[in-house]
């Protein structure tokens, strides 16, 4: 949108000076729209490329769809609209992890510039699998989705999936994509958590780095952690003593009403002490990370049990949800979820829908479904991401090189039109505007060329504003450097301008 009015702007003024005064044909007032037209396609596509979401949830609707964001944004409150988007069938984990925020910075938050997830994002007609990455003692599980209103292809899956499979279509189904995931999950991992060696040394120091990165330190935080210095002598129990911290002194909110982005840690902190799950994922990933301890936020969603029927679960857009993952040697990435079930006074929260008549027949359409699932047979291999981002980047490349043409296009249609606006800003540019408004002037009067001289050899009504234009191009000219230097300035090209559209308004009637 800016792009687009800053071009309305510009071009407005051409259409002043040079269509309107002018009273030119309707061919150059339809070609001036037609650029319009397409400053406003590229100017919609690059929005598209380079949206920074302006949704404040984990969410973004992108026609109709929904994907996650490059970043956790922080913002006043939380939109719901109660749109279911898939039914799983899960067992024990009530998280699933699809993306997740590795980098940090105050201007972003947690973000991703690449995708650090072993597991593809989108599968579309073949499945994935690896074990190889997996740590320790793990418990199996295996959920199946039924997607309704995500981006069909997407995947996820409780904390570490190590096979994805999805299926094939079926015809008449209201599911856009159905697929299964297998996972070796750390269960009740707060009950356990004390006993765990919270060492890191697996990670190669550009990793380490990453993970703990917290920017510039904010002596606040520092201070927080200071005042609670007696409570903890090693990671597991700073991970144990904060966990505490939020569940029992911070409260639920989706309407916070306190200032967004890094202020808005800042603000969840130390005044409101309430927040949405990603207030809280953040500034606990954050502290962990000012401790040393890495540790990332993840964003997924997360099961409500009001919202199970038989063995299913409906998720809506208020199931998005937004955690913390902790690494250390013996498990690699755990999952600790500091979102406090404290619910803020006068709060009024979505999170549940009673089941109506249409997802009654959604559930019974899944129970038929489950007989006749087959599976998807091709297998990728573990370098997808790869492959994805690089016709990502490929596609983006290719949308910002087609602006750049229609930038390039227009330049060269209208580069003398720039010149004489630039040259009333820029004075040296008067040298070669004259030499446009002579040959703009013997266009009209249907010559190959004119002399200033000749035009003395004309009637019109303001005869000054040919002396004027005559002076000023002989000096120009023809005249010694010394001279030339006198009329490269503001003054002179407003004359001469003005001139100009004098001249060319009255020789109308030699055409």
């Amino acid at each position: 949108m800016i792009v687009f009015s800053i071009s309305i702007f510009f071009f407005s003024i051409f259409y002043y000076y040079f269509i309107s005064k002018a009273n030119k044909k309707n061919s150059a007032k339809i070609l001036l729209l037609l650029i319009l037209l397409i400053l406003a396609l590229a100017s919609f596509f690059i929005v598209q490329i380079t949206n920074e979401k302006e949704e404040s949830n984990l969410l973004v609707e992108n026609l109709f769809k929904f994907n996650f964001n490059d970043q956790v944004n922080l913002k006043t409150d939380y939109k719901f609209k109660g749109i279911l988007l898939f039914i799983a069938k899960i067992q024990d984990s009530k998280l699933l992890k699809a993306v997740s925020y590795p980098e940090f910075s105050r201007e972003k938050g947690f973000h991703f510039t690449k995708r650090d997830l072993p597991f593809p994002p989108i599968l579309l007609n073949e499945s994935w699998e690896d074990e190889n990455y997996i740590k320790g003692s793990r418990s199996f599980e295996q959920i199946t989705v039924y997607n309704l209103n995500l981006s069909e292809g997407v995947v996820f899956g409780p904390n570490e999936p190590y096979k994805i499979v999805p299926y094939m279509k079926i015809d008449g189904s209201k599911f856009t994509s159905i697929f299964s995931t297998y996972s070796k999950s750390v269960k009740d991992i707060e009950q356990f958590i004390d006993n765990i060696d919270f060492s890191s040394n697996s990670l190669s120091n550009d990793q380490y780095l990453q993970y703990t990165d917290v920017g510039k330190k904010d002596p606040q935080i520092l201070e927080l952690i200071d005042k609670y210095k007696d409570f903890y002598k090693n990671r597991a129990d700073f991970i144990i003593f904060f966990y505490n911290y939020f569940k029992k002194n911070f409260y639920y909110s989706i309407s916070t009403f306190q200032k967004e982005g890094y202020e808005g840690i800042i603000s969840f902190l130390f005044k409101t002490k309430k927040g949405y799950c990603a207030h809280f994922a953040s500034a606990y990933a954050l502290l962990l990370r000012y401790y040393g301890i890495p540790a990332r936020v993840v964003g997924g969603f997360k099961a409500i049990q009001d919202n199970k029927i038989l063995d299913f679960y409906r998720f809506y857009d208020f199931n998005a949800h937004s955690w913390v993952e902790v690494y250390c040697d013996q498990y690699g990435w755990i999952p600790i979820d500091p979102t406090s079930d404290r619910i803020s006074e006068d709060e009024m929260l979505p999170f549940e829908k009673p089941i109506d008549q249409n997802e009654s027949a959604l559930l019974e359409e899944i129970l038929k479904l489950e007989k006749q699932l087959v599976p998807q047979q091709r297998k990728v291999e573990n370098n997808i991401d790869e492959d994805e981002n690089k016709f990502k980047i490929s596609y983006r490349n290719f949308i910002y090189l087609i602006f750049i043409l229609i930038f390039i296009l227009i330049l060269f249609l209208l580069k003398n039109q720039i010149i004489v606006l630039l040259s009333l800003i820029f004075p040296p540019l008067l040298f070669k505007a004259m030499k446009i408004y002579i040959k703009k002037i013997a266009k009209i009067l249907k010559q190959d060329f004119i002399t200033a001289e000749q035009l003395k050899n004309y009637q019109i009504k303001n005869y000054k504003d040919i002396l004027d234009f005559v002076n000023i191009y002989n000096n120009l000219m023809f005249a010694p450097n010394e001279y030339k230097k006198r009329y490269l300035n503001k003054t002179a090209s407003q004359r001469a301008f003005k001139s100009f559209l004098s001249i060319r308004k009255q020789l109308k009637k030699y055409e």
